[in-house]
């Protein structure tokens, strides 16, 4: 039995789970194969993720005569599966008529993509994220008689999502990464069969590879964060946090790493606050360097919050792989991620939005040696628990078994 893994741009420095994911899988004994809307570039790859561009089947860059020659082929030996799966895409009920018109966008990307999904024999479809990639695994599903599946994370629930309910009616199964979102997709389709056919399977850490260090620098302590430099991840708090820590003559060193749109603004606001002994932004990091700047950190810190446009976190990757590396961890009371921190237990929480109690928590830390030890050994313990890889590619393989096997 061959699986379909679809993916908007695979595989991507941002989203390391769904690769993982997949190679969890593969090990375990499932014929996984991959395909994507975009690829990536080379440079902006990890190491570990370059050699999966070639196994990747991508719609772009398309050859624009085997494109119209897929659409032909459909439209004349399939004409009513074509045209009934193009009116309802484009009858649904869509929010704005931009909306709809990506909708027709992702319709021609999916019958281009169907073909190639047939010569490969895939009898299944599994998308992450609920957006273009379930989009288009729901009209290949319709077009050529397979089930698709989705993997529902954050933005693509919580920030306009398209046609969500009629995905979440067709799916086989949904998997879901939180029991947040969870509750979220029940109310959006509020019937028995919606709850019977969600499950929960947390995205998972390889805790071999993220395993903590012989020992820390107690020196001058790290505060360490690493994201995408977008509001939801709340770094302008932070850096008012480390305003609050320097005016209380704290001794440490903030280091923010990632590339993003509010770049410009964080570096206004060390610069505005007399930061830049303290604070550093120190761009995109790789896979390969990423532990050894959790090896060398004494806390992390992600003040994750609800942007402007409802946009939130699911349950960060870099939390784990942080709480993975008894490293002690702060963050907020948002979306799923009091599921991964219990305050005081595996980590420390405070609300959202608020650089006093931020401060306050990162104080804390710095202050009680002994407290970030306890902490970062209970996270670590929390992690291999419910969050380590292997263990949660099976609960998946599970679910795969009961839904696809005859």
């Amino acid at each position: 039995m061959a699986i379909g893994y679809l993916a908007q741009v695979y595989p991507s420095l941002s989203m390391t789970f769904v690769y993982r994911e997949v190679l969890a899988l593969r090990a375990a004994g499932f014929d996984v194969q991959t395909f994507s809307t975009w690829k990536p570039n080379l440079d902006d790859l990890s190491a570990e993720a370059k050699g999966l561009v070639a196994e990747t089947v991508y719609i772009f860059p398309v050859n624009w005569g085997q494109f119209l020659l897929n659409h032909l082929r459909y439209l004349f030996l399939r004409p009513r599966r074509y045209l009934s799966t193009l009116f309802s895409c484009l009858t649904r009920e869509h929010k704005t008529v931009h909306n709809r018109l990506r909708t027709f966008f992702h319709f021609c990307q999916a019958v281009h993509l169907a073909r190639e999904v047939e010569r490969r024999d895939i009898t299944h479809l599994h998308a992450h994220f609920a957006l273009n990639a379930t989009t288009i695994a729901m009209v290949i599903s319709r077009l050529i008689d397979i089930t698709f599946s989705f993997t529902a994370h954050a933005n693509d629930i919580f920030v306009n999502p398209i046609l969500l309910p009629e995905k979440i009616k067709r799916a086989l199964f949904i998997i879901a990464i939180s029991d947040y979102n969870i509750r979220t997709l029940q109310r959006m389709v509020p019937v028995p069969e919606t709850t019977q056919k969600i499950h929960l399977v947390h995205c998972g850490i390889d805790v071999q590879h993220f395993s903590p260090p012989e020992a820390r620098s107690e020196d001058q302590l790290i505060i360490f964060s690493v994201a995408r430099l977008v509001e939801k991840k709340g770094f302008p708090y932070l850096i008012k946090a480390c305003r609050l820590l320097a005016d209380q003559n704290y001794n440490f060193t903030c280091l923010i790493a990632g590339g993003g749109p509010q770049e410009a603004l964080l570096k206004q606001m060390i610069e505005e606050y007399n930061l830049s002994d303290y604070v550093h932004l120190i761009g995109v990091i790789f896979q390969e360097d990423l532990k050894d700047y959790l090896s060398r950190s004494g806390i992390f810190v992600l003040p994750c919050v609800v942007a402007q446009d409802q946009d939130i976190d699911g349950i960060p990757n870099s939390l784990m792989e942080a709480m993975s590396m008894e490293m002690p961890v702060i963050s907020t009371t948002v979306s799923g991620i009091p599921e991964l921190i219990e305050n005081g237990e595996t980590g420390l929480l405070v609300p959202p939005n608020d650089e006093a109690a931020l401060a306050q928590a990162i104080g804390r830390l710095l202050d009680d040696k002994s407290l970030r030890l306890q902490l970062g050994q209970a996270g670590r313990e929390k992690i291999i628990e419910e969050f380590e890889l292997t263990k949660n590619a099976n609960t998946l393989l599970g679910i795969l078994k009961h839904y696809l096997t005859p």
